[in-house]
């Protein structure tokens, strides 16, 4: 009942800024998924994207072909806490350093995640590289914000996936729905052709 009247109160504030705020504040349901990759003697990667669909097309030839497609279709979100304090600065027009929003936005997370583990349904992908990329994914309904990648330096985490790779960051404001995904994710695999060169 708290975490309702937490929502809603939020809610609340967050329609009385969206007017006037930079990055306009949104409505929308996402499949929200997670991506981890480990490769041997090397640390892991760890990147998360929303679709608005259950289906995804990737390119599966290499990590780093994967990372381009998957975004060249879909939003990333961000796992670090700065990211997502600058995010609710703007919101509610405050400092960063602000020891009450550092708080709200480390419950935010903490709850948002823990919810996340409990409802995800998991999978995995192979690339041809042999690598094994796993998933987690859950159906989310919140309010987010889009915001400037080049105002979120180079990487996400350092253990992240660099912004060059990535057309547009949605950040999570507020979580009104988390749930098991009805659908299974649909992940739809391709490789590049080969390029031909011509023979002499």
């Amino acid at each position: 009942m708290k975490a309702l009247l937490s929502i809603v109160c939020m809610l609340g504030a967050l329609s009385l800024h969206a007017q006037d705020f930079e990055h306009q504040l949104f409505a929308e349901n996402y499949v929200h998924v997670r991506f981890s990759c480990y490769k041997k003697d090397q640390w892991p990667v760890f990147f998360d994207a929303v679709l608005k669909s259950d289906s995804l097309s990737v390119n599966i030839e290499n990590l780093d072909e994967f990372v381009t497609s998957l975004y060249s279709a879909a939003a990333f979100v961000p796992m670090s806490t700065d990211i997502h304090l600058d995010a609710f600065a703007k919101v509610f027009r405050s400092s960063k350093y602000d020891r009450q929003l550092y708080s709200d936005v480390n419950f935010f997370m903490n709850d948002y995640y823990a919810q996340f583990d409990r409802f995800a349904k998991r999978g995995e992908i192979k690339l041809a590289t042999g690598h094994v990329l796993k998933y987690l994914y859950i159906n989310i309904r919140g309010v987010f914000s889009e915001i400037d990648k080049a105002k979120c330096g180079m990487y996400d985490t350092s253990n992240g996936i660099e912004f060059s790779r990535v057309n547009k960051i949605i950040v999570p404001i507020a979580i009104s729905n988390c749930k098991e995904a009805e659908k299974d994710l649909v992940v739809i695999a391709h490789m590049h052709k080969l390029k031909c060169e011509p023979r002499n």
